[in-house]
């Protein structure tokens, strides 16, 4: 529990936690949460030595050196930092999804973001330019702040197939036969990603499906490299096939029917992870039904000034009943 925040008063935390000094800093008064299912500590003091946390107990239970610096956080909140487990970096330009957008400057700027708003871990799950991994390692070395980067690099799609969004050639491996799946999984492997990541996925019938014999073949040759592999699911049938067929992580929620007891069993007995992506389908609709969110200080603090007036600008609410996932 390396990095914890203070809501609120995040950038100030950030600033000190993470810095590489000498010197005692106290948090004190906050409560805090600790991520174990313990009880909130209610006055808690929080002791920072360089960047490591070294003590953590209520007001009185802590003993610190005299020249401590002291925060005082009361009526602020201090939690461990939010893990995205379900992201993509360098997509948005503005509020627009943009081939052009994957650089380097994007990027940094996006993971700042995150982190500014308590996400400390993201998982880059596809769509990801072969710079994920110079910027993963020259991260790793300290060159630069933000969300701690984990990433399924490119991914794995098909022609006229998912993903949807405008990518370049050099986001997204499109592979023709199973063979050419396993040639590129193996070239994806020397990057080290931290997992594997495919779409399957008609779009509500707009576009071509990945055959099973190319999915399959992107998990059997993972699995043999040591990759963990993560699936873009839509329907309940895609999702039974990929448990069966060795899938690791099933990346969004199933939306087409009810989750049922068998796929349940499915996922235990494979010990099948689950991703609800919750927001990303209610950010289809939320901003219609609820526009009075986009006056909210913390959204207008966290998003810019051009991403609000165009999402304004838009007729939100006609887009939003076009989209098959909103509710009716």
């Amino acid at each position: 529990m390396k990095k914890l925040f203070a809501i609120v008063f995040l950038l100030s935390i950030a600033s000190v936690a993470g810095a590489q000094t000498s010197t005692v800093i106290v948090l004190k008064g906050a409560q805090l949460i600790d991520g174990t299912d313990a009880p909130p500590i209610k006055k808690s003091v929080l002791v920072i030595e360089g960047d490591r946390i070294t003590a953590v107990s209520k007001q009185g239970k802590v003993h610190y050196p005299k020249n401590a610096r002291v925060i005082e956080l009361e009526g602020r909140t201090i939690m461990p930092g939010i893990i995205n487990g379900h992201g993509h970096l360098g997509l948005v330009v503005g509020a627009q999804n943009r081939a052009d957008g994957y650089t380097r400057e994007n990027v940094e700027n996006a993971l700042v973001q995150y982190e500014q708003c308590g996400v400390t871990s993201l998982m880059s799950l596809g769509l990801n330019r072969d710079l994920i991994y110079e910027l993963r390692d020259e991260q790793r070395r300290g060159a630069f702040p933000g969300a701690t980067i984990f990433t399924a690099g490119r991914g794995f799609g098909v022609e006229s197939g998912a993903p949807s969004i405008p990518v370049a050639p050099d986001q997204l491996y499109r592979p023709r036969s199973p063979d050419e799946a396993r040639a590129q999984v193996r070239e994806m492997a020397q990057h080290h990603p931290d997992i594997v990541k495919l779409w399957l996925d008609d779009m509500y019938g707009k576009y071509s499906k990945m055959d099973p014999a190319i999915y399959k073949a992107v998990i059997e040759e993972s699995h043999r490299l040591g990759l963990r592999v993560a699936a873009h699911v839509f329907y309940l049938a895609d999702a039974k096939a990929l448990i069966a067929d060795g899938v690791d992580v099933l990346a969004h929620s199933i939306r087409d029917l009810p989750v049922d007891d068998e796929v349940i069993g499915m996922m235990k007995s494979h010990s099948v992870l689950y991703i609800p992506t919750l927001m990303v389908d209610e950010s289809a609709f939320v901003f219609a039904e609820n526009p009075a969110v986009m006056q909210d200080q913390f959204f207008k603090l966290s998003v810019s000034r051009n991403s609000c007036n165009d999402l304004k600008g838009r007729n939100i609410a006609q887009r939003s009943r076009t989209i098959p996932i909103s509710p009716r």
